[in-house]
């Protein structure tokens, strides 16, 4: 097997771990040392990139708006389904807004899985139910755990 020398890192690697152009072409940077810059220049121009989407979205709402529109007349079934759940459970979807838009700002920070100490794919359990003082208590557990949780309460 033929490798490959990044000129970023001077590692030799198999050709799959470089990104290829349009043309077919491999890239001469590997996929780790592109997805580090990549990550290294979100950080730095982080306001950049906001306000860059923002203007974005501002631009292009008419036709966002459009292909929502289409997606929801090709997927009645799905929308009726979505605006039922929303009618019966206006207090569940509020406490799963409230604690994402928490993450989101800083005032609350997403923890390991409290029962496995998993890191991926963790969840707010909202254990003490779901009224407007109790939002934001939350117990953080991984995807198969609060599945467990929950199958917990219908036993």
């Amino acid at each position: 097997m033929t490798l490959r020398l990044c000129n970023k890192c001077s590692c030799q690697k198999p050709p799959a771990e470089f990104y290829k152009y349009p043309n077919g072409a491999p890239r001469a940077i590997c996929k780790s040392c592109e997805n580090a810059a990549s990550r290294a220049w979100m950080k730095k121009h982080a306001e950049h990139k906001k306000q860059y989407d923002r203007e974005r979205r501002s631009r292009n709402r008419v036709a966002e708006n459009a292909s929502s529109r289409d997606w929801k007349k090709r997927h009645p079934a799905y929308w009726r389904a979505a605006s039922l759940y929303v009618a019966r459970f206006p207090d569940k979807l509020n406490a799963r807004r409230a604690v994402r838009d928490a993450v989101r700002r800083g005032r609350i920070v997403k923890g390991p899985c409290e029962t496995c100490s998993s890191t991926t794919r963790v969840e707010g359990h909202h254990h003490r139910g779901y009224a407007r003082d109790r939002r934001l208590d939350v117990r953080w557990l991984c995807r198969s755990c609060h599945r467990q949780e929950h199958a917990k309460g219908l036993q």
